[in-house]
């Protein structure tokens, strides 16, 4: 399986509303924190600024292709609205125990991945949209465009609001 793959499945196993939109922002933190700690994405994903914040590029091909290969289920929760897709691991919960110790080889010296979902699983995707549109990060690039995870090392907003500018110190405070 690949990193995004086992991450995804991390993440639909510890949140229960995992929509499309949270899933996108959390895989951006997550790998936002990454190159803040050690330089290196815990994913291959190229970042874009969308008007809801930043997502992975072809983010829906990844999430079909996910589905596709039986990793991951997406339903809409017509409760919530017909256009929010919620994430849910196709695989039952006995997996778990595996991607955990796959994850940990991948993420072992930060725990990245857990110190996010405890960090922002109780997050609405309106407040982790906000949230990301207070990032530099965001603000610089224009609509569409790739957005440098590396200015997550020193954020304005982060400074302001927390004492420190990178997003992974913050994260392990």
């Amino acid at each position: 399986m690949e990193n995004h793959e086992l991450i995804t499945l991390k993440l639909a196993y510890s949140i229960d509303d995992l929509s499309q939109t949270k899933w996108n922002k959390l895989m951006f933190f997550i790998d936002s924190a990454a190159i803040c700690l050690n330089d290196q994405q815990l994913t291959n994903f190229t970042y874009i600024k969308m008007p809801y914040g930043p997502v992975p590029e072809n983010y829906r091909s990844i999430i079909n292709e996910m589905k596709a290969k039986n990793i991951i289920n997406v339903s809409t929760n017509l409760d919530i609205s017909d256009a929010v897709r919620i994430i849910k691991p196709a695989m039952d919960l006995t997996y778990i125990d595996q991607v955990n110790q796959m994850l940990d080889t991948l993420d072992k010296e930060f725990t990245i991945i857990d110190r996010i979902i405890n960090s922002f699983k109780n997050w609405s995707a309106v407040e982790l949209s906000n949230f990301s549109h207070m990032l530099n990060s965001w603000i610089e690039p224009n609509l569409y465009q790739k957005i440098n995870l590396d200015s997550m090392k020193d954020d304005q907003y982060l400074k302001q609001n927390f004492q420190l500018g990178n997003f992974g110190k913050i994260l392990l405070s």
